[in-house]
């Protein structure tokens, strides 16, 4: 019944918003906003192009120097998930607040 997924959604928000705390939410945008900024420079560093245009909050979209589907099958077999393929060398990425800075030099090491 979509009614009862509904509802169990809106319950499991409300128990993951409650459960942050008042500045929780903040914490977890601001998290999030430095991961990706992160991942992002570490990955230009490395040869990767941003072609966002604008500033970003956690996704971003960057060509890359070999096809997305060999980064997303290198990342696949280190256990790790990739980004969306928007073109043979077009690749959106997101970066949330689960990350540390460890996993973000790991996805780094996998796709250099």
């Amino acid at each position: 019944n979509i009614c009862t997924n509904q509802a169990l959604n809106a319950l499991a928000s409300t128990i993951y918003l409650s459960l942050l705390g008042k500045t929780g939410l903040q914490n977890v945008a601001a998290r999030s906003y430095k991961n990706a900024h992160t991942l992002c420079n570490k990955l230009e560093a490395v040869g990767f192009r941003l072609l966002n245009d604008k500033p970003f909050y956690n996704e971003f979209l960057v060509q890359t120097p070999v096809p997305v589907e060999t980064l997303n099958a290198r990342l696949q077999d280190a256990g790790m998930l990739g980004g969306l393929e928007l073109d043979k060398n077009k690749w959106l990425l997101c970066a949330t607040e689960m990350l540390d800075e460890k996993d973000i030099e790991k996805f780094v090491e996998i796709v250099k």
